[in-house]
């Protein structure tokens, strides 16, 4: 599981969830830290910092504040064995969103802390901190006790090899693809069912520019191309009658940092139901897409809801 589907599943989970994980003895990983809270703002803001170089400099993670964990083994990484409730929950998320460009360098964009009440009125719980994965050079701790370069390595964060670093300055900004769908008007066929187009688009949230774009799609519907795709690559037949459809942008066509393109389209059928409204068969779909420089693969799964919602817009 990547660190955004890890945060995501943690913030829907919210307070009690988190307090199950608590006892639960769950290990940290690569993209999953947590932190004990022991009102000590200084230490916090310390770990604060390593934690940022650390994941920044990886694949990117979740740091939850209000768990304590400990290694049982020596070998054995640390497992959570209790949660220690954040007092004065929102005074700490706003010293740590005021001063998270305060303890790395050159910094990075992206890190986002939610807070997770356990009571409103008391204002305790636990705080999230996403931090994503920074593009180009890496990133330096400058806390204090913690000054230097950090990777998530495993369930450990550890000072950077000097290899590592020399590395990460050699290499130049890659752009990251996103494959997501925009759903267009209804139109009404009859008083039982009705179409609806829906948009495939590519986006580049990466920092690099993205060229020779193209997205190729396990065909789960009548695909056509947009106008601003240049050519239909070929067709070809996979798992019996199965087959995927390349899509690609013209040679010509750039995709900058977090700009978006529309591939292909297709119509989706749906029955009109007298209570909820329009009702759609769930379809999973998988895809792959690649440019000069990365490649993003994956299924994702279009719901009914997904697809009709008000902003028209569903995203992996």
């Amino acid at each position: 599981m990547k660190a955004k589907e890890i945060f995501e599943r943690y913030r829907s989970g919210g307070a009690d969830f988190v307090q199950k994980i608590a006892k639960s003895g769950v290990s940290e990983t690569l993209h999953l830290d947590f932190k004990e809270w022991k009102k000590d703002i200084k230490d916090d803001l310390s770990y604060f910092g390593k934690a940022l170089s650390g994941f920044a400099n990886a694949e990117g993670g979740l740091l939850v504040w209000g768990v304590e964990c400990r290694r049982i083994g020596t070998d054995e990484p640390d497992v959570t064995q209790q949660a220690t409730p954040i007092s004065g929950l929102s005074a700490f998320a706003n010293i740590l969103e005021a001063r998270t460009d305060e303890f790395i360098q050159p910094g990075i964009s992206g890190v986002v802390h939610v807070k997770l009440e356990l009571d409103p009125l008391s204002d305790t719980g636990f705080l999230l901190t996403y931090i994503p994965r920074a593009e180009g050079p890496p990133q330096m701790c400058i806390a204090k006790n913690h000054r230097g370069f950090y990777c998530r390595m495993g369930s450990r964060t550890k000072p950077m090899e000097h290899y590592q670093i020399a590395d990460r300055f050699r290499e130049r900004p890659q752009p990251r693809l996103e494959v997501f769908l925009v759903g267009g008007r209804e139109e009404i066929a009859t008083n039982k069912t009705g179409t609806q187009q829906v948009d495939v688009c590519v986006s580049n949230t990466g920092a690099g520019v993205a060229k020779d774009v193209a997205v190729a799609l396990l065909t789960f519907a009548r695909l056509e191309k947009h106008s601003s795709v240049q050519r239909k690559l070929n067709v070809f037949p996979i798992a019996g009658d199965l087959t995927w459809k390349t899509f690609a942008l013209a040679p010509e066509e750039i995709l900058y940092p977090g700009s978006f393109a529309k591939l292909a389209y297709f119509t989706r059928d749906f029955a009109l139901e007298p209570q909820s409204g329009p009702t759609y068969a769930t379809i999973n779909v998988e895809y792959h897409a690649f440019c000069d420089g990365a490649t993003q693969s994956g299924t994702f799964s279009i719901e009914s809801s997904d697809i009709i919602s008000k902003e028209g817009k569903f995203q992996r």
